[in-house]
């Protein structure tokens, strides 16, 4: 029978393929790092409806989402590809939820080659297999379980993947005193005395899986979105600028916002305020070239999230000053573009004021503009970060409030 391989370490995926191919007659027709390029795949084996069996040996840690994404994934999609979850997680909870979401099979990585081979002969045959050394806790943990309601096993499956309360209240739309209520009971039920306990027994005893908080979002999900965002985020720029007349932009709140669910959506909500302020409100095409600014925001939140997938207080400070400085040097860049051909567009008239103000002290026009726009962004980009960013946990606390499957 043939295999594939998701592990995101790439020793490890050539090494235990290989071993495997030596000591077995089972043949790896692929590696992947991640669940992405894994879906990729499957879609072109499976595409013929008498595609031969697969086994899925998935890793939990992987890239861009978790193993059990893609093994619920795989489960609800195809009948005959059968997923073995190979993990250096030892706690029963999390073979649970390995379980739970369709594997069959689930050896961890401190075991012996032999295991795991076992593992795959004994799917190729239809028998469930969980390794040895894991089952009598696992029969336990499992027992206890069913005692859980469905919000009280919601948390307890990330709490074992080590999730902090911040992660874990955002994920169920909840509030961490809420947590405090339920794991209460859950330690009650489970008959362990702290969440210490419970994480040591039952978790992942303390390695930190991949944060759920920055997921990816559908491209479907993402236009809908961008399609909301984008009149908030004209009507925010109209109010703030041409009734308020505030001394800032106020033009990229919304398009944050929208970067947090996806660089597709962010780029989409620029590119369409833009295009909108452009006609309708400077009635100038030109004013168009003012989205690369936008689009240069989304990018670099697309780089805060993809790298760090959590807040902090730190990183977001840098992201604010990082698109200040960029975005200053490109507003500039555009300013001066307008002044060459038509001598100058409808600014912002602190900004106005403050480059003129620099040019009469012997400055070029650029160096000028953007020097002006420096403090002006520094300030706007702050309010429009957190501003977006307070917007996200919004749109996502209601996303997982009205769209969860797991509610009492």
């Amino acid at each position: 029978m043939n295999f594939i391989i998701v592990e995101d370490h790439s020793l490890v995926r050539q090494g235990v393929s290989k071993m495997i191919e030596e000591k077995s007659s089972f043949k790896c027709v692929g590696t992947f790092a991640n669940c992405s390029e894994t879906k990729e795949f499957l879609a072109g084996y499976c595409k013929n409806f008498d595609y031969e069996p697969l086994i899925c040996i998935v890793d939990i840690n992987l890239g861009d989402e978790d193993g059990f994404s893609l093994i619920r994934f795989t489960k609800e999609k195809y009948s005959n590809i059968f997923c073995i979850c190979y993990s250096m997680f030892k706690g029963a909870g999390i073979v649970e939820q390995a379980v739970s979401v369709g594997a069959v099979g689930y050896v961890s990585k401190n075991a012996e080659l032999d295991v795991l081979l076992k593992a795959m002969e004994n799917v190729t045959k239809g028998i469930f297999y969980i390794e040895e050394s894991l089952t009598s806790d696992y029969v336990v943990y499992t027992n206890l379980f069913q005692s859980l309601t469905k919000r009280e096993k919601e948390l307890t499956a990330l709490f074992l993947q080590n999730k902090n309360e911040h992660d874990i209240a955002q994920v169920m739309g909840i509030s961490q005193r809420s947590i405090e209520n339920y794991m209460t009971r859950i330690l009650s039920k489970l008959g362990v005395a702290t969440k210490k306990d419970l994480n040591k027994k039952f978790g992942g005893g303390g390695i930190q899986m991949s944060s759920p908080f920055f997921k990816k979002y559908s491209i479907k999900t993402q236009i809908i979105l961008a399609l909301i965002f984008t009149p908030l985020n004209c009507f925010v720029d109209y109010l703030c600028n041409y009734v308020w007349k505030l001394p800032f932009f106020m033009d990229m709140i919304f398009v944050y916002a929208a970067s947090f669910f996806g660089i597709p959506c962010g780029i989409l909500v620029g590119i369409l305020h833009g295009l909108l302020n452009a006609i309708f409100v400077q009635h100038n095409i030109m004013h168009t070239l003012y989205s690369i600014c936008c689009i240069t925001g989304t990018f670099f939140t697309w780089l805060f999230v993809t790298r760090y997938k959590d807040f902090s207080w730190f990183r977001i400070i840098i992201l604010i000053f990082v698109s200040t400085v960029v975005i200053s040097f490109e507003g500039s860049l555009i300013y001066s573009i307008f002044f060459a051909n038509n001598g100058g567009s409808n600014e912002n008239t602190t900004i106005l004021f403050l480059t003129y103000t620099l040019i009469l002290q012997n400055l070029g026009l650029q160096m000028s503009a953007f020097l002006a726009r420096l403090p002006v962004n520094l300030f706007d980009k702050a309010i429009a970060v957190f501003g977006g960013y307070g917007c996200f946990v919004g749109v996502k606390l209601l996303l997982n409030r009205f769209f969860s499957k797991d509610k009492d």
